[in-house]
């Protein structure tokens, strides 16, 4: 196996001595750059495993949602982590424990949830990953397909599996909804697509009554998914969420009505899966959503308290200006967040124009500038923004990552 552990470990330290320097853990903490770092770590290993897992006839677009569950996977993790770290940052007396002895109690969860869990993990990302793209195979010549369960059959198959040992249906039978492997952790079954009429199809009920009886007991009715057609590494409800999660219909409005911090953490993952999505895109594609996006809003001046003016104003104008200046499809893309992120900007300094250069940014409506550092899923950015002749509103020129 190899080494899944080590850059993960690394970053883990770095977030609980943020965590320590804080005070504690609390959600709002999850888009901080040393927690993005260790989520991006541990959603790493799960990609190498989707790797692993995956053929190179295996559909774009599942690859990517595999990825995408990875990343909220990972964000889950990470936050239970951090948070049986930050509780256990004070003694029994409610005291802050010194340096030294909080990274003893570190150590060990981090021996618990990056060493132990972490492998065991891995070994099934691979195995999802392989029943996935097994599934999509099968399915990609038609719903008529017939699929065999086998397991490794050796001397280590677990007996409630061993009973799925040779039960035949089609690909469309619903057996395959909530059985088709792997079903737990560590499982090495495997399902592959059989000529059809070479074996005599498995009683309906029979097959659904031993499917049950397999992942019967405590903690193993998570495990009732496919991989493949729910398009998912692990199933929806695991150990680092709750059962509420399982039929949840994400949603921000509701979101925010909702006190379970898993919501709030919930939320902040999806933006963190979101721009690693974007950020695997090529150029092309980056740059097509960014057209089609200005070629569908409905542009304004909109309320922003961080910038100097109190208003941000973009048009189809201001838009390809920036465009102009931002010299990567990441900073292309990050204008279609700007609106949203107009309330977490830092000021930094104001100045005139470039002498020479009056009558050129006058046309763009521009008679100064103003400099702000933004922070976007972990990365600082320098962002200048120009103001209009009335004084009265902002508008972004130019990006580039902070040095």
């Amino acid at each position: 196996m190899p080494d899944i552990t080590g850059r993960v470990s690394e970053a883990f330290y770095r977030a609980v001595e943020h965590l320590f320097q804080q005070g504690g853990f609390t959600p709002d903490m999850m888009l901080q750059e040393p927690v993005i770092d260790l989520i991006e770590a541990t959603a790493g290993v799960f990609n190498s495993a989707i790797d692993t897992g995956i053929k190179h006839s295996t559909p774009a677009a599942l690859t990517e949602r595999l990825r995408t569950d990875a990343t909220m996977f990972s964000g889950f993790k990470v936050f239970n982590s951090l948070n049986e770290s930050g509780l256990s940052l004070t003694d029994d007396k409610g005291n802050i424990k010194s340096w030294d002895a909080f990274r003893l109690d570190a150590l060990k969860i981090d021996n618990a949830y990056n060493q132990n869990y972490l492998r065991t993990e891995y070994n099934f990302a691979i195995a999802s990953a392989q029943g996935a793209a097994r599934w999509a195979d099968i399915t990609a010549g038609g719903d008529d397909a017939e699929i065999q369960y086998r397991t490794a059959g050796d001397d280590h198959v677990r007996v409630t599996h061993q009973i799925l040992n040779g039960i035949t249906l089609p690909a469309t039978h619903p057996f395959w909804e909530n059985y088709f492997p792997p079903n737990d952790w560590g499982c090495r079954c495997t399902a592959i697509q059989v000529r059809k009429g070479k074996y005599p199809r498995t009683d309906s009920g029979a097959a659904m009554q031993l499917g049950e009886t397999a992942t019967s007991g405590k903690n193993k009715e998570v495990f009732r998914f496919n991989p493949g057609k729910q398009e998912r590494v692990f199933p929806k409800r695991h150990a680092y969420n709750t059962s509420a999660c399982v039929n949840c219909q994400y949603n921000t409005v509701q979101l925010a009505k909702n006190n379970n911090p898993l919501c709030e953490v919930c939320a902040q993952i999806r933006q963190i899966a979101e721009w690693k999505t974007k950020a695997r895109r090529n150029p092309q594609e980056a740059n097509t959503e960014v057209k089609n996006w200005i070629n569908t809003s409905p542009f304004d001046s909109v309320k922003a308290p961080s910038l100097h003016t109190g208003k941000l104003f973009l048009s189809h104008r201001v838009v390809k200006n920036y465009l102009a200046h931002a010299y990567s499809s990441e900073a292309k893309w990050i204008v279609t967040k700007l609106e949203k992120s107009a309330d977490r900007l830092t000021f930094v300094s104001s100045a005139g124009i470039t002498p020479g250069k009056e009558r050129q940014k006058h046309k763009m409506g521009i008679w100064s500038f103003n400099y702000y550092t933004f922070n976007f899923m972990g990365k600082d950015w320098d962002i200048a923004k120009g103001i209009s002749k009335d004084g009265a509103r902002e508008m972004p020129y130019s990006i580039r990552p902070k040095k």
